[in-house]
C-alpha cells in the first residue's frame, strides 16, 4: 500500500472548549462509576466519622450559646440538577432544630458516596455551633427547567431518608417554586 497525499492528518491539542470537555468527562466518569459502586471501606469510615456526635465549640465566659443568630448558615435546601445522591441532615443548637436536604454530583462533592455529599455541610454546620446527625439519604432527580424534584432510593451508609420530609422541605423552602414528589418503594 502506498500512502495518499490527498489526506492530511491534523491534531488540535487545545481550544476554548477543552476545559468544559474535561469537566464533563470528569463528571461522567465519576457518575458512571457511582452506578456500579454502592459503598466502600473508605465510604463506611467517613459514614462512621459523620455519625459520631459532633463536638460543640467551648463556650467563652461571656457567651450564652455556641450558636449565634448572626452566623451565616447554608441554605436548608441545596439541589444539583440531574440525578444525584442526597442526604437529610438534622442540626440542633440551643433548642433550635433545622433540617437540611442536600444533593450533589460527584464532581461537586468530591466523591461518589452519600458521605461525600454530607461531609462539607456537616462541617459547616458544626462550625456554626450545631450538633448534626445525618438521618438518611437516597437520590433526588431534579429538573430545574420543569421545575420538579423527585426523591427516592436509599443510602447504604446512612439508611433510607425520610423522603416525604425531604420533599416537603424542598417545596416549603422554595415556596412552591419546585414541585417535589417522592417514592417510598
Amino acid at each position: 500500500l502506498v500512502p495518499s497525499d490527498a489526506w492530511k492528518s491534523v491534531r488540535l491539542n487545545s481550544t476554548w472548549w477543552t476545559p468544559h470537555l474535561k469537566q464533563y468527562q470528569l463528571a461522567t466518569s465519576l457518575s458512571s462509576s457511582s452506578s456500579s459502586g454502592t459503598t466502600s471501606q473508605a465510604d463506611m469510615e467517613l459514614v462512621n466519622k459523620l455519625m459520631e456526635p459532633t463536638i460543640l465549640p467551648k463556650k467563652e465566659e461571656t457567651d450564652t450559646s455556641p450558636y449565634s443568630e448572626t452566623v451565616s448558615l447554608p441554605p436548608q435546601v441545596i439541589l444539583s440538577p440531574g440525578v444525584h445522591k442526597y442526604v437529610l441532615i438534622e442540626a440542633r443548637a440551643d433548642g433550635k432544630r433545622l433540617t437540611f436536604v442536600k444533593s450533589a454530583s460527584p464532581a461537586e462533592c468530591g466523591g461518589i458516596y452519600h458521605a461525600n455529599v454530607a461531609e462539607e455541610l456537616v462541617h459547616r454546620l458544626t462550625e456554626a455551633g450545631f450538633r448534626c446527625k445525618v438521618t438518611g439519604g437516597g437520590r433526588i432527580e431534579y429538573n430545574p427547567d420543569v421545575p420538579h424534584a423527585h426523591v427516592y432510593g436509599f443510602s447504604y451508609g446512612f439508611g433510607k431518608g425520610d423522603h416525604a420530609k425531604a420533599a416537603s422541605l424542598i417545596e416549603e423552602w422554595t415556596q412552591g417554586r419546585i414541585v417535589a414528589t417522592f417514592d417510598n418503594s
